[in-house]
């Protein structure tokens, strides 16, 4: 029963889903998915899980119809056929039969069309179509088999026309073909081999009424049926046959033993295949009552697309109404509207202008800050080191001129007087603007982190592209880098709280770009953005540079600058 599932239920697959299956495969290497998928589908084939086999086979089938592989496809629809008939599910054997067989008319191989002329003969002769299947294996497979001097293949052909001429009542032509068949029996090598050879050559001779002879050949049958476990669905008949050749030699009990063996067994296959096409019929009722369904949705559809349309109509014959309406309103308004188009062009010019003058504006006032903010820092160290700075010095040597024999006190807190006036004097140099006449960014940047005065458990790491003309750099530019970097530093070290500071500085073709990054607290960007931020943004925007400041609270802060240089 579960094997018929899903058989129907792959039909059904291919019937709704062919036309969603376009697309190409996402895998990379799709000939490799192609043939792994059939890996697993005969490993799952020969573990008896079909479920798994078909699924597996399912879309490899789709992948090479997409790739249209013309010798996967026929060994698919091969395998899919022959699932179809172990399952007695002989029509759709007989489809996928006829699909292989039209892939192999494609690949010019006589060898590939002739076992598959072959095979769909018989599966149309077990379909009861026998004189299409005749007419299938003698003019058309066997021919081609001998051509190709496939001696096994051929053999099946000789078994399939022996049995089908048999139930035909036609015995001329089984001992033809019984004969033809011995000659080729040097190939048969395996059980399942002389399983078709016994059996055919059984009924050639009980047909000649060679009972004794045929019995022999029967129990030949029936040995390899009871020795290897085959199923088949016409198992029974080597029973039923050996049980009137026994009748027919006056062996009744023998005869009884046998016939009651074949009813045995043909009754369990009867009520399996039974099962079977009711579990059939119950799938194919739902796949039709599925298609009534879809038909009915499609319906309803198309009413809504024609009701659609309906509205449609009336919406266009109401607007070429209104169209007719509007156009003679506006050749009355004609002037009127050629007078509010250029209003309407003037003050779009204006807006224009308008909007030029404020981002010239938005320049110059950031410009004025920047440069307002760069007067105050050189006011500022100026007055650090020409004015705090010497009196600080001043102060240090009187002290220590008036102190002969100082306490140790008294010794320390002049050296706190002199590590102040250092710090002081450091202050001064970092306030006053880089000159770039002798060094360049980097290089500046670089003694700058190197004379740092950080906490103990604080580093700060600094990196630069190797091998590179920094000297590109010009200096309006190299100036707002170095104090953008040199506020996010102090901004870092001030408030981040963090243990580790990394800065890097790019120059790659004509880019130029640095990033400030900590493994600090971090802060809200939307609840927080205090003056150095601003000023950082104004700095690099004053340039036509971009800025990107990420942080979160408890994930550090990373700001990141770039340019490009003339």
């Amino acid at each position: 029963m579960k094997t018929t599932l899903l058989i129907a239920c792959f039909i059904a697959c291919n019937l709704y889903c062919r036309a969603e299956c376009v697309s190409g495969c996402a895998c990379k290497d799709s000939i490799q998915h192609i043939t792994h998928l059939i890996n697993m589908g005969e490993k799952s084939r020969d573990e008896g899980d079909l479920e798994s086999c078909l699924i597996a086979y399912k879309e490899a089938l789709r992948m090479s119809e997409n790739q249209n592989d013309t010798q996967t496809l026929i060994l698919l629809y091969s395998n899919i056929a022959k699932i179809c008939f172990d399952c007695h599910q002989i029509p759709d054997a007989i489809i996928f039969g006829q699909k292989a067989l039209e892939y192999s008319l494609k690949s010019n191989d006589k060898n590939q069309i002739a076992v598959a002329y072959c095979v769909m003969g018989i599966y149309l002769c077990e379909g009861r179509e026998y004189t299409e299947g005749i007419d299938t294996l003698e003019k058309k497979a066997i021919p081609l088999l001998k051509e190709t001097k496939n001696d096994l293949q051929l053999c099946k052909a000789y078994h399939r026309l022996i049995m089908t001429y048999n139930q035909l009542g036609k015995t001329q032509a089984v001992i033809h073909y019984m004969g033809e068949f011995e000659k080729y029996s040097y190939v048969l090598k395996t059980d399942e081999d002389w399983y078709h050879y016994y059996r055919a050559k059984g009924m050639e001779l009980k047909s000649g009424k060679h009972y004794k002879e045929a019995l022999s050949y029967f129990q030949k049958v029936i040995n390899i049926i009871e020795k290897k476990g085959y199923q088949n669905s016409i198992n029974h008949q080597a029973y039923r046959m050996g049980a009137e050749c026994c009748m027919a030699m006056g062996n009744y009990n023998e005869s009884y033993r046998l016939l009651n063996k074949a009813y045995q067994l043909r009754d369990s296959i009867f009520l399996k295949r039974q099962s079977l096409q009711l579990a059939y019929y119950t799938i194919e009722y739902r796949l039709k009552t599925k298609e009534l369904e879809i038909a009915q949705l499609e319906q309803t559809q198309l009413e809504r697309a024609t009701a659609m349309l309906r509205l449609r109509n009336w919406t266009i014959f109401v607007t070429l109404l209104l169209l007719i309406a509007v156009s003679i309103l506006l050749l009355k308004r004609q002037r009127q509207k050629i007078r509010l188009t250029e209003i309407a062009r003037i003050a779009e010019e204006k807006e224009r202008q308008i909007l030029i003058y404020q981002k010239e504006t938005e320049r110059r006032l950031t410009s004025k800050y920047i440069e307002g903010l760069e007067s105050e820092r050189n006011r500022l160290a100026a007055e650090l080191h020409d004015d705090v700075c010497n009196r600080l010095m001043s102060l240090e040597m009187k002290t220590r001129s008036l102190t002969n024999e100082m306490s140790a006190e008294a010794a320390d807190q002049i050296d706190v007087l002199a590590d102040i006036r250092n710090r002081v004097r450091n202050v001064s140099h970092a306030l006053m603007p880089p000159v770039f006449q002798f060094a360049t960014l980097d290089e500046m940047l670089s003694d700058h982190i190197r004379h740092l005065e950080l906490a103990q458990n604080m580093k700060v790491e600094y990196t630069s592209t190797e091998n590179v003309d920094w000297s590109v750099v010009n200096e309006e530019i190299g100036f707002e880098f170095y104090r953008i970097i040199q506020e996010g530093l102090s901004n870092c070290i001030k408030h981040s709280c963090a243990t580790r500071i990394e800065i890097s500085l790019h120059l790659e073709k004509n880019q130029l770009s640095a990033s400030i990054q900590d493994n600090g607290k971090g802060f809200d960007i939307e609840k927080k953005k205090g003056i150095g931020l601003r000023t950082i943004c104004q700095r690099i925007h004053s340039i036509g540079g971009n800025c990107q400041i990420d942080s979160a609270p408890g994930t550090g802060t990373r700001i990141e600058i770039s340019v490009l240089l003339a």
